[in-house]
């Protein structure tokens, strides 16, 4: 029977996996404030990236095909709540009583895509770090 690893620490020889500790809390803190102080998910777009590109370069992705589906559902009910539920803007469809809207959408995209590059972030610093 197979078993599933308990740490997500990936061992591997990567540019990341061999800087001090200290320094990669202080970029997981860094990208952390820069995906909090941005809201429109075009400019999250860059951050995400570059936590994207980091996550290749160290060898993580192992860590992220874990978290796959814990990626997938977050992503999907944080567009699903805030398109539904944020109430302002252009209607896009109007259904009974939960109107859908155009600015709520852009901020649901916004705000999934925020959450996702915290997780990522979170699982890179994980994966790299014992």
């Amino acid at each position: 029977m197979p078993t599933m690893p308990l740490f997500l620490y990936l061992d591997r020889q990567s540019f990341l996996h061999r800087r001090h500790p200290l320094v990669k809390v202080l970029a997981l803190l860094l990208f952390f404030l820069a995906a909090y102080v941005v809201e429109h998910p075009l400019f999250l777009l860059p951050i995400s990236a570059g936590i994207g590109a980091l996550i290749l370069l160290s060898g993580a992705t192992p860590t992220l095909y874990r978290l796959r589906i814990l990626f997938f559902f977050i992503f999907l009910f944080t567009l699903l709540i805030w398109s539904v539920f944020y109430g302002r803007g252009t209607r896009l469809v109007a259904l009974p009583s939960l109107p859908v809207t155009r600015e709520g959408l852009l901020f649901g995209l916004g705000m999934a895509t925020k959450l996702s590059t915290f997780l990522a972030t979170g699982a890179l610093f994980l994966s790299t770090t014992r």
